[in-house]
């Protein structure tokens, strides 16, 4: 009985730590950035140009094909597949965070990455439609999305 509270214990503590170490893990990228992300200092955030799609305006940054943040109080935002003939692939770290008044979002086919940090603390985000090709969600991506 002791070997197997013992094994037990040992599973639920593997258990935890993964759990643990899991967000943290990049799911995947190479040995050289294995996020699939350029590291960026605290603080310092991807830049972009302003577009209007349809809900609002994103930032996107054409040489990356990622959406890099948000102008305005959006509600809904749609993610188009490309921006001025350049797809969008990418959603940046941090790049809707604290946006507070979007309620639903879908994102298009073409994007295959969200970063960490990218829909934290929306609030009032109650649908978020992911495309089926997406390959990679950085850790946290939707932190504090209580309504979700």
């Amino acid at each position: 009985m002791k070997k197997f509270c013992r094994m037990v214990s040992v599973v639920l503590c593997l258990v935890l730590l993964l759990n643990l170490l899991l967000p943290v893990i990049p799911a995947l990228g190479d040995e050289e950035n294995p996020s699939g992300w350029d590291r960026f200092p605290v603080g310092e955030k991807e830049t972009g140009t302003p577009y209007e799609v349809t809900g609002g305006i994103v930032l996107f940054n054409q040489d990356t094909g990622s959406i890099t943040g948000y102008e305005g109080e959006p509600e809904a935002l749609v993610i188009p597949a490309e921006i001025d003939g350049v797809a969008v692939t990418r959603i940046a770290p941090h790049a809707f965070e604290g946006c507070s008044t979007l309620t639903a979002s879908s994102i298009a086919e073409s994007v295959t990455a969200i970063g960490n940090h990218a829909f934290n603390q929306w609030g009032a985000l109650a649908e978020l439609k992911l495309p089926d090709a997406l390959l990679s969600i950085g850790g946290y991506a939707c932190t504090s999305c209580i309504s979700l």
